[in-house]
């Protein structure tokens, strides 16, 4: 083999390898280097921060684009779904973020793609919880836990040729949020449509959202706005009944549970702040209060209850009353009336009967100072019991004050809510007075860019 054989097949090799390594650095030059840029808290050209990084890193795990000109029509038609479902289109930012895909700099791409995939996925967030945390709004929301968007549940996003649709899916598909969402969009249509009525349907369908669950064939909705129960099996309306709810300064809080049992003739347990505001001038006023009540003062003492005697207990200072309680029996003096509706939840609230129904008789809501009574509480118990199994109670024991508690075979779920705006199933449009003042604090909100 010829000595200028061996050095030019060296060459070769040497300028194969220097080609290869231009190609890559040229390659490196010109990607985008999409997963660089999630490293970043914030998006520089745009001034954006990004908000669901987690997710993003594994839509982004081959480091390659999602989004391209094939897509700008899909995009394109995004802003009708947020504005139908009563959002905030300005804050996704959808038409401005569209034109980095014809950036030629290749940087300004990625971050359009990232910024995105990254509205798109608040988007469905927001659809699917809503766009306001409800503690924001209400601090006594105790509603269905939120649960965390998962990557598992969006991963075929980028492989949609229909992205509206995919995203739509994520919004609620409950009758009443469906209906609101109906008269939303009429309204809009017209040339001058009722922006306060905009407002109500707005704030409304962001409340269906919090609530975004299928509610199943059986359950009851407690709507603190109107003051009204509705009881619901097999997804028809068999009782409706109004209600007796807290006064603007003890609010009823917002929560979700399982009816587990019904106590007929129940013992009351009464609340520290009812014991505070209004027992103790009572208590303090006479010796004789508390016997006449069927009422029973203890205190604490490690884990049992102490009988303590009336001239201790109206010396005490209001810190100390945290350590009494106040039980009253079952009788025509307890406010509980005949029937107790038990479901878990950590604020200790619950539906009851009342031992006075000539409170029903006005046009006033909001005046318990305890939980939530029941007018047609006795028909409640009643359905209940024959629908859902558990026993039944006897004329005897109904007239008696002698205690029972039945549990139920079958937990049925309920849901207080708060509702100023609702559609019927005949498409009546019915709105109620914003008692809690919480309507026009939520509607702001919506209205701000919640990013």
């Amino acid at each position: 083999m010829s000595k200028t054989y061996c050095v030019q097949t060296k060459l070769n090799k040497y300028f194969l390898l220097y080609v290869i390594i231009l190609f890559f650095f040229y390659s490196c030059s010109h990607k985008p280097d999409v997963r660089k840029r999630l490293s970043l808290d914030k998006i520089i050209y745009y001034k954006e921060n990004l908000y669901n990084k987690d997710i993003l890193y594994k839509f982004y795990e081959n480091d390659e684009l999602i989004w391209s000109n094939n897509h700008l029509e899909q995009i394109e038609k995004l802003p009708e779904l947020i504005i139908g479902n009563g959002l905030n289109e300005a804050g996704y930012r959808f038409f401005e973020l569209k034109k980095g895909f014809f950036a030629e700099d290749k940087l300004i791409q990625a971050q359009a793609d990232i910024l995105v995939t990254d509205r798109l996925i608040s988007l469905i967030k927001h659809l699917k919880y809503g766009a306001i945390h409800p503690s924001r709004v209400d601090v006594n929301w105790r509603g269905i836990k939120r649960a965390e968007l998962q990557f598992e549940e969006i991963k075929n996003l980028k492989n949609e040729k229909n992205i509206v649709k995919f995203v739509k899916d994520f919004s609620p598909i409950n009758p009443s949020y469906l209906r609101l969402k109906n008269i939303l969009v009429k309204e809009i249509k017209k040339p001058m449509p009722n922006l306060s009525l905009l407002r109500a349907i707005r704030v409304n369908m962001e409340r269906w959202r919090w609530l975004n669950t299928n509610l199943g064939q059986n359950y009851i909705i407690v709507n603190i706005a109107n003051s009204k129960l509705s009881l619901v099996l097999e997804k028809k309306d068999v009782l409706d009944s109004k209600i007796i709810i807290g006064t603007v300064y003890r609010q009823k809080p917002v929560f979700s549970s399982q009816i587990e049992k019904i106590i007929l003739n129940p013992f009351w347990r009464v609340p520290p702040t009812i014991l505070k505001e209004d027992l103790m001038p009572k208590i303090k006023s006479s010796e004789q209060f508390l016997k006449s009540q069927g009422m029973e003062a203890f205190q604490k003492s490690d884990d049992k209850l102490v009988e303590i005697a009336w001239k201790d207990l109206i010396n005490l200072r209001s810190d100390d009353l945290n350590n009494i309680v106040i039980i009253q029996s079952p009788s025509r003096y307890n406010p509980l009336g005949k029937y107790k509706f038990y479901f878990q939840n950590p604020l200790g609230v619950y539906l009851h009967d009342t031992n006075n129904p000539s409170v029903f008789e006005g046009d006033e809501t909001a005046l318990s100072s305890g939980c939530i009574r029941v007018e047609n509480a006795k028909e409640l118990a009643d359905i209940l019991l024959e629908n859902l199994g558990g026993g039944e109670v006897k004329d005897s024991e109904y007239n008696s004050f002698v205690t029972k508690i039945i549990k139920l075979k079958k937990t049925i779920p309920v849901h207080i809510v708060y509702f100023t705006l609702w559609v019927n199933v005949n498409g009546k449009l019915f709105e109620v007075n914003d008692i809690y003042g919480q309507d026009q604090k939520l509607f702001e909100m919506l209205e701000t860019n919640y990013f």
